[in-house]
């Protein structure tokens, strides 16, 4: 049986927000396909996505057999795998019945535009490619849609730029690679909230920090404080005893775990950016340390740290060789960060390549694809669980 891994990537509107993911996945074929759908069904696409949409791309094949989309029209979006041509009289009259079940219909703009208006009036949104299409000339291809009541993705925005002309061509949906860049701008200083922190996790990851020390940082930051005695209260760690004092806090989780849950805390405090950062922050980590348990690798927290860390420049807006001369980590956490060199930057490396879809590349790494998928899997529950716990009143 052929093996389908998927990953899910986010779909933002125009103020940031996270509101469907797009669930990327190995293989092409029918077979392919639908055991993707039979594991999808397995995992539960609510656990997957929350109360967001999901998009899957569906084939000409896979539209013809109605038992092959089992999921709810309030949780799909179907994303056309068609040709750029006309659809005939029986695939446009699927496409009627699957909207007039409430799904949601995107089509490639090559699609649309060979479309006509019956056609078009399936469709819930149309899709720009920018690995494809060139932004040059967008805005006059697009300008038809919106009064037709069809909003407009753009897929594969991979800079900040680009997502500026996106905008003004009159796209309302982005996916791509964008959100995970820092947007630097030469001259313009740290805001003082996340110089903050900076300064704070420079203290936390010292290896110079003892525990008394560490347990004087903690106490002085009361939100830091606050939030870390909650989260070690909480059902996560199910604890016997309540945790009562920072000092406590010290005894129970030791050095190592202390300073790892202490940053993790902090970096949720960062604002003026998207809670998705720090949900992909987290899914890093737990990737990393868990595909480093089963290396049977030691220091499991120098794993999670590189995973949690790699995202570090985008929530602080400034490049990594920049952050990483304030923060006094070790050469090997500095290493895999900066050029994904020894064993943590490799693992940082394929956990990269599974989150972009690169399955190429996955599949070439010194890890096995079914492990990576698995651990990818775990990770994801663990870092909603994690986000929710540690951002809720």
């Amino acid at each position: 049986m052929a093996q389908a891994y998927f990953v899910r990537q986010p779909v933002y509107n125009h103020r940031h927000q996270v509101i469907a993911y797009r669930l990327a996945f190995l293989g092409r074929d029918l077979v392919d396909i639908r055991e993707l759908l039979e594991r999808l069904q397995e995992i539960g696409l609510p656990s997957l996505v929350g109360n967001r949409f999901a998009m899957l791309r569906v084939s000409d094949a896979l539209l013809s057999l109605p038992e092959a989309l089992p999921f709810p029209s309030s949780k799909a979006i179907l994303y056309l795998d068609l040709p750029a041509a006309a659809p005939d009289a029986a695939l446009l009259g699927r496409l009627q019945q699957l909207a007039e079940q409430g799904y949601q219909l995107v089509a490639d703009l090559e699609l649309a535009e060979a479309m006509d208006d019956e056609a078009l009036q399936t469709l819930s949104l149309v899709a720009v490619d920018l690995a494809r299409l060139p932004l040059d000339g967008l805005r006059e291809r697009l300008y038809a849609f919106p009064s037709k009541g069809i909003k407009v993705l753009a897929l594969n925005v991979e800079s900040h730029r680009h997502y500026d002309l996106c905008v003004q061509a009159g796209c309302r949906f982005f996916h791509g690679g964008f959100f995970m860049r820092p947007e630097v701008v030469q001259g313009r200083r740290l805001p003082a909230g996340r110089l903050t922190v900076l300064r704070l996790l420079a203290q936390l990851q010292s290896p110079d920090t003892d525990l008394k020390e560490l347990e004087e940082i903690i106490s002085q930051d009361v939100a830091l404080s606050y939030r870390l005695l909650r989260h070690l209260n909480s059902a996560y760690f199910g604890l016997l005893r309540k945790v009562e004092s920072i000092r406590h806090a010290v005894v129970y989780l030791g050095l190592k775990n202390l300073r790892v849950w202490a940053s993790v805390i902090l970096m949720t405090k960062i604002e003026g950016k998207p809670s998705e950062l720090m949900k992909t922050a987290l899914v890093r980590g737990k990737m990393c340390e868990l595909l480093a348990e089963w290396k049977e690798l030691d220091e499991l927290d120098t794993y999670f740290t590189v995973g949690l860390l790699s995202t570090l420049d985008v929530l602080l807006d400034c490049p990594m060789e920049e952050v990483l001369k304030e923060l006094p980590v070790s050469l090997e956490i500095q290493r895999a960060l900066l050029h994904h060199e020894g064993v943590a930057g490799a693992m940082l490396r394929c956990v990269l390549d599974y989150e972009s879809a690169d399955w190429a590349a996955v599949q070439d790494s010194f890890l096995p694809a079914e492990q990576v998928f698995e651990a990818y899997l775990n990770a994801l529950h663990w870092g909603e669980e994690t986000l929710g716990q540690l951002t809720a009143e």
